[in-house]
């Protein structure tokens, strides 16, 4: 886990971080060129237009997979400039991105919920004066358990160390950060507390770009565990959070590690 201190430090790091890449690089869209940050705000309409984000039910073994955008155009090239080239510029757009899509789905999930606990206590208070057997419909209102979310916890995938120094920083990491960063300002209306904690540690220095299913899957459920020391919280959502999906075998097998009673996971791309 990132200690309070050590991620006050990661913050004031980035804040630094920001302020030397604003000083160096135009601060203009990278699609039209005009100003206003990595997209301008025409620029940002038209990529959610033309690659608006998705949530998958059911994905390999979670509840939810929520995904940002489709694997291609100017979204597949910022992602793959985010990861491979070094432009930490691009991880707090990229993560609204993906922001957005967790947001929504939450924000929809408490909704129904609230609509669930109205129409049970509406039934409860119709059946309260009557005697004899109540009808199955009642009865399986009743049986619903209102699974509120009022704590996210973002947990990165860890990165190779090699890849680590290879490009600079620890991409997923850093996408926690920004999504950390995002939600808490967009929940905090909800009642939801958001933060990423570095809970996983990567266990062999195996790469998976390029292997077959079978064995990307014998070689994710050897590559985790989870640090000493952590306790896993009841009724808190754990989100599992990576760059791009191919078969799913590293985020199944870190929600096996993980051990969490209710856990999503959330990426930037998934390959077809």
């Amino acid at each position: 886990m990132l200690k309070i201190k050590s991620k006050q430090l990661y913050r004031v790091k980035i804040t630094i971080e920001k302020f030397i890449l604003e000083m160096i690089l135009p601060n203009r869209c990278v699609r039209c060129q005009r100003g206003g940050g990595i997209f301008c705000d025409r620029c940002k309409k038209y990529i959610s237009i033309i690659n608006p984000g998705y949530v998958m039910n059911d994905m390999y073994g979670f509840e939810k997979l929520l995904v940002a955008g489709l694997k291609e155009g100017w979204f597949e090239r910022l992602v793959r400039d985010f990861k491979y080239r070094g432009r930490r510029d691009y991880g707090e757009f990229l993560a609204d991105k993906l922001g957005e899509v967790i947001f929504g789905e939450v924000k929809r999930m408490k909704l129904d919920d609230r609509s669930s606990e109205v129409k049970r206590m509406k039934f409860d208070d119709r059946m309260s004066d009557k005697s004899g057997d109540e009808p199955v419909e009642v009865l399986r209102m009743k049986d619903v358990e209102i699974q509120e979310i009022r704590k996210i916890v973002l947990v990165p995938l860890p990165t190779i160390r090699k890849h680590i120094r290879e490009r600079g920083f620890d991409h997923t990491l850093r996408l926690c950060f920004e999504l950390e960063n995002f939600l808490s300002k967009k929940l905090e209306g909800l009642g939801v507390k958001v933060e990423y904690e570095d809970l996983l540690v990567r266990k062999n220095k195996t790469v998976q770009v390029g292997k077959e299913k079978k064995e990307r899957m014998k070689q994710a459920e050897k590559a985790y565990e989870i640090r000493e020391g952590i306790e896993i919280e009841n009724k808190t959502l754990y989100i599992l959070v990576d760059d791009v999906t191919t078969t799913g075998a590293s985020l199944a097998a870190a929600k096996k590690i993980l051990q969490a009673d209710r856990v999503w996971a959330a990426v930037l791309m998934k390959e077809r």
